[in-house]
């Protein structure tokens, strides 16, 4: 299963998500949340295991950036807790 890049945004933020599809009818959709380090290869793994099953799955963006100090921006997520 090959993951599709998928751009999206939440307010003003640029986010960049993977989409797992399986071949053929999707079963149902799922949500899979990345670790603090965002979409490394065991959670692409899993993604792609859910698409075998027959799930559309998409990993979510936490940051907007697949690069930079990964424990400061989780800071800054914790931080704006009422959004």
């Amino acid at each position: 299963i090959e993951l599709e890049p998928l751009a999206y945004q939440h307010g003003d933020v640029a986010l960049n998500g993977w989409l797992a599809r399986p071949e053929g009818k999707p079963r149902a959709a799922i949500l899979v949340f990345p670790t603090i380090a965002n979409a490394g290869p065991p959670v692409k793994r899993r993604a792609a295991m859910l698409a075998q099953m027959g799930y559309i799955a998409l990993i979510a963006d936490f940051y907007g950036t697949s690069e930079g100090d990964f424990p400061a921006l989780a800071q800054e997520l914790r931080a704006d807790v009422d959004h």
